[in-house]
């Protein structure tokens, strides 16, 4: 299931070094949508799905 996340240039800009966060319940769903019955440790309810940090890999940039 391929998924992503757009952001404006001035928006990458200002994140590629700091990164950026976003949910980690991406890793827990199935292509519904819907969470998977055996929870991930990553993510799961009863770390309430925190927020994870994505720093891109500039060196892999093209």
């Amino acid at each position: 299931m391929l998924r992503g996340k757009l952001v404006s240039k001035s928006k990458f800009l200002s994140i590629a070094e700091s990164g950026f966060g976003f949910c980690s319940v991406i890793f827990g769903w199935d292509m519904h949508d819907r969470t998977y019955v055996r929870e991930l440790k990553v993510s799961n309810a009863e770390n309430g799905y925190h927020d994870l940090i994505a720093v891109p890999d500039l060196q892999s940039f093209r």
